[in-house]
């Protein structure tokens, strides 16, 4: 069975830069996106692992992207500014992004009844490119380039409890994303969002088969501090992700995954300028194969993962590679 791992990408660190890197105002982007993002993790990367140790699994993932929808679903196809009015005739954005995740997990403690202890971090790094394709104020068409690349802000789950019964398992993790990551308002170099998220989430399983086939059924709540450089809270957000693994022999396992994630709070603060009843939302689905090399010690997933349904986000498809050693 595979171990627990969790980790979050912050896979679109230039929302910001999409907007203020075109229309030249040094003020907070309204593209605020939140830092989870569901469909990225493995159908059993919340299930309960069968043996203590340290877990070490690395994320790759690479992602396409040639539109950003506004809040009817539709392309955007201009910016405006108080300087200018650009418009967008093409957009090509791409993104790796690499995490390593280091996950300690306890033996089963007595006093909890068997319950199993977690504590895991996630170290990102990412480069992303964008090239624009756009016509400016003097109707003259021009391609703008622009890019960031570094590490990005840092997830750290400090409490991560799991449990596991016959034929279902039920986990529970609190985390949060500390703002390591370079961020200036206005800067199209940022490599992270600027503020403190802190997220729940709970996940459960049901198996059948003797656990060959797995059910995930995986809501997660987010909220979120102030942006360290302006009046801005984003708002809260709330993700639902479901999805079933089937393991075809010991090593071979296909998995078909799918997730939604709702902004339900408003943006709030005294730099807020854009309409708040207007929320950001997504949903993302992903098919994939997974193989172990060494049983119980070496695996890797590989899955295509594609985006659909974009309210004031960004439309994209990727792969994404997962490799984790049990140590």
């Amino acid at each position: 069975m595979k171990k627990q791992v969790r980790t979050i990408f912050i896979c679109y660190l230039l929302c910001g830069s999409f907007h203020d890197g075109l229309a030249q105002d040094a003020q907070v982007s309204r593209f605020q996106t939140g830092s989870y993002i569901p469909g990225l993790i493995s159908v059993r990367d919340f299930s309960n692992p069968v043996k203590s140790g340290v877990l070490l699994t690395n994320y790759n993932a690479f992602l396409f992207s040639n539109r950003f929808n506004d809040s009817n679903g539709n392309a955007i196809t201009s910016i405006s500014s108080p300087s200018q009015n650009v418009t967008i005739n093409k957009v090509d954005i791409r993104s790796y992004n690499n995490i390593l995740d280091i996950t300690y997990v306890s033996p089963k403690l007595k006093f909890l009844n068997g319950i199993r202890y977690m504590a895991y971090i996630d170290l990102p790094y990412s480069t992303t490119s964008i090239q624009v394709a756009a016509t400016g104020l003097l109707k003259k068409p021009n391609t703008l380039s622009g890019g960031a690349s570094g590490f990005n802000d840092i997830t750290v789950s400090p409490l991560t409890l799991s449990y596991s019964f016959s034929n279902f398992d039920i986990t529970f993790g609190y985390s949060f994303v500390a703002p390591t990551g370079h961020y200036k308002t206005g800067d199209n170099s940022n490599t992270g969002l600027g503020y403190w998220s802190h997220i729940f989430q709970i996940g459960g399983y049901y198996y059948l088969n003797n656990k060959s086939t797995a059910f995930l059924v995986l809501p997660t709540y987010e909220f979120h501090g102030k942006l360290k450089d302006a009046d801005v809270t984003v708002g809260d957000r709330v993700a639902l992700e479901y999805g079933i693994s089937q393991y075809l022999t010991e090593k071979i396992e296909l998995t078909l995954q799918a997730g939604h994630m709702w902004q339900t709070g408003r943006d709030k603060g005294a730099s807020v300028y854009w309409n708040t009843s207007i929320k950001d939302k997504f949903s993302v689905i992903s098919a994939g194969a997974g193989y172990w090399f060494i049983s119980d010690t070496f695996y890797s997933h590989l899955k295509w993962i594609s985006s659909y349904g974009s309210r004031e986000f960004f439309q994209f498809n990727g792969i994404e590679v997962q490799l984790l050693v049990v140590l």
